[in-house]
Parts: C-alpha cells; sequence; structure tokens
C-alpha cells in the first residue's frame, strides 16, 4: 500500500510524534510511506528518528505567509507521485486538496480546539482520538468518526523502579497558556512552594515562553520553576522516570500524548479533569483529577502526593498494565491499517 501522511511541520509535539511513529510503523511492516511536510519547520532529531525508507517531502513554506504556492506543490506532487492513502493529520489541509486526486482520503483529528478554520473538508473516513473528540465532530460538525486512541510503545520508555524521592516535578506540552495552563500551574505551586522541597520543570517551547519567565520572575521562583525547552522523543523516553510526578493543568486535550507516556514511565500522574483526561483515567480510578477552575484544588493535590508519595507509585505500578493495553502500539497501528482496508 502506498501511503502519505501530510501535515504542517515535523516539530516537537503529540502529533509530530504520532506521525513518525506510525510512518516507522507501516514501512517496517512492508507499506511505501511518505511524509509530506508543507512548512519549511521541522526538528534534524525527528528527521533522524523516521525509516531511512521512507521519504520525506518538503514543500518549504514560511509559516504564515501566503500558501498558495504550496498548495499548487502538494497537489502537484500528489497527481504525479499517486498513493492508495492520503493520512492528513490536520482537517483544514484536506480543504485544498483537490477533488480529482483518487487516493482515500483519511482525516485524523488529534484535538478538540481549532479543528478547522473553515468546514470539515470532504473525506473517506475520519479517525478522532478519543470519545471527547467524537463528540465534538458529531455535535459541531455533523461528522462522523471512528475512534481510535493513541498508540504508545510502552517497551522504549524507561520505568522507575522505587518511590525514591527526586524532589523534581514535570510538565510536558506546547508553551501555548490558553491551551495548556502552565500560568495556571506555576501560580498554583507558587502558593505551596513554601511547604515543599519539590522543583518544577515545565518542558516545552512555544508562544507563551516569555510570559512564563515573566511570571517566574514576577513571583521569585527562579530557582524552583525552570522553564528547559523542548527536549526529544529519546529524551522523554529515557528520563520521565527520574521525576516524581507528572502534572498537566490543561483547560482542553484532546486525549493526552504526554501524559499516557508519563503513565508509560510509571510515574504518578495528576491531571486536570477535562475530558481527554478523563479517558486516559478511566474517569480518575488511574490517576488523581483536580479542577483547573477551582482555585487551591492542584496545589492540594501536589501536597496530598507529597504526604504519601508511596501510595501513590504503588497505584502507578498496578495501572501501568491497563494503560498498556489501552494505548497498545501495536493494535493502534493495526486498527490504522484496518480503517485503510475497511469498505
Amino acid at each position: 500500500m502506498k501511503i502519505a501522511h501530510v501535515f504542517y511541520s515535523l516539530s516537537y509535539g503529540g502529533i509530530e510524534t504520532l506521525m513518525v511513529n506510525i510512518a516507522n510503523w507501516q514501512v517496517e511492516n512492508g507499506h511505501k510511506v511518505k511524509v509530506i511536510l508543507i512548512n519549511n519547520t521541522f526538528e534534524n532529531t525527528l528527521i533522524d528518528m523516521l525509516d531511512r525508507r521512507v521519504e520525506i517531502i518538503q514543500l518549504g513554506r514560511i509559516p504564515k505567509t501566503n500558501a498558495i504556492v504550496s498548495i499548487l506543490k502538494l497537489n502537484l506532487y500528489l497527481l504525479i507521485h499517486q498513493v492508495d492513502i492520503l493520512h492528513i493529520h490536520a482537517a483544514e489541509i484536506g480543504n485544498v486538496i483537490q477533488p480529482f486526486l483518487k487516493a482515500q482520503k483519511v482525516l485524523h483529528i488529534h484535538a478538540t480546539v481549532g479543528i478547522t478554520h473553515t468546514v470539515i473538508p470532504k473525506h473517506d473516513k475520519c479517525i478522532a482520538i478519543s470519545e471527547s473528540v467524537k463528540r465534538v465532530l458529531e455535535s459541531q460538525y455533523n461528522t462522523k468518526s471512528v475512534v481510535i486512541y493513541n498508540g504508545i510503545d510502552f517497551h522504549k520508555f524507561k520505568k522507575r523502579k522505587s518511590n525514591f524521592i527526586a524532589e523534581k516535578m514535570i510538565c510536558v506540552g506546547s508553551l501555548t497558556t490558553k491551551i495548556k495552563n502552565q500560568d495556571g500551574l506555576v501560580s498554583e505551586f507558587s502558593c505551596i512552594s513554601n511547604k515543599i522541597d519539590a522543583d518544577l520543570y515545565i518542558v516545552g517551547d512555544g508562544p507563551d515562553y516569555d510570559m512564563l519567565q515573566e511570571l517566574i520572575n514576577r513571583l521569585n521562583l527562579e530557582n524552583r520553576v525552570f522553564l528547559v525547552g523542548n527536549k526529544s522523543q529519546m529524551w522523554i523516553q529515557n528520563n520521565l522516570r527520574n521525576f516524581d510526578l507528572f502534572i498537566q493543568a490543561s483547560h482542553t486535550e484532546g486525549l493526552g500524548i504526554a501524559a499516557i507516556e508519563a503513565a508509560a514511565s510509571c510515574i504518578p500522574l495528576l491531571l486536570s479533569k477535562i475530558d481527554g483526561h478523563i479517558e486516559i483515567s478511566q474517569n480518575g480510578d488511574l490517576c488523581e483529577l483536580f479542577n483547573p477552575l477551582i482555585q487551591g484544588e492542584l496545589g492540594k493535590g501536589i501536597l496530598e502526593f507529597y504526604r504519601d508519595p508511596e501510595l501513590y507509585f504503588e497505584h502507578a505500578v498496578k495501572n501501568h498494565q491497563i494503560q498498556e493495553s489501552k494505548f497498545n502500539f501495536k493494535l493502534y497501528n493495526q486498527k490504522i491499517l484496518n480503517l485503510y482496508a475497511s469498505a
């Protein structure tokens, strides 16, 4: 089968990491795979992670500039190099794909926010990464979809093997506070920082980096809260286990790949009580949830963890197998291939 994955970039992010993993699995299983990048934004470490048999096509658009040339390039390339499956990882990209292309168009919707600037484009099949995304597609866009949970290769993640306290907490995600709420996390931490010894490490980059650093400085947390920038997937796989607690305070999540990766590393999770996290945690059975809209709940959750970390670690170990089964990497990829082949 000839498969082309289309997205804007290959930067650090959940969609990009997922796309690399899917492409590698598909080429390892005998398919001819292309990754088409619209923008000239990519990380060499992610390029290097792609199997050498995966063909990389870079259209070279500068982000936020006129897209007409890139649209023409994309359609011309797909016309000349026909594929069987066109797997589109941002819905609005589907709106610029010309109808004369014969490929089966599969939309993969990764989030509930900003699904598309206009309407859901014509497509043959649609994947939602969670039940919450599926509900938004049905209620707001009158679009049917199939839920396929993101797959994580749990075996690649080094696991925490004891409840040794490192006095370090971690948050991973794009520094877009309107969605990821790192500013809320920093503010909550400032209220309890004098009650614990643990420091907070925020992994990621984005438009709100400077704003967050200013907030950290204003709250005199320069020696307690650290913006450490983007980290490679290999770093994530090797180092999540070195932290006591994974925190995600997001206002919205389609599902939450970073939280699943933390579960794969066997560290306790403290997640905001939103749709995507509710699905990951099975309504709070597999980890602790807090309401991000109620001041003090996150801080209380951190303090409760450090009062009895051994109990939380025991729960993380106990729930690891459940999470691995729910987000099984091989099963995930097989479900995608089955969807391609279905009538």
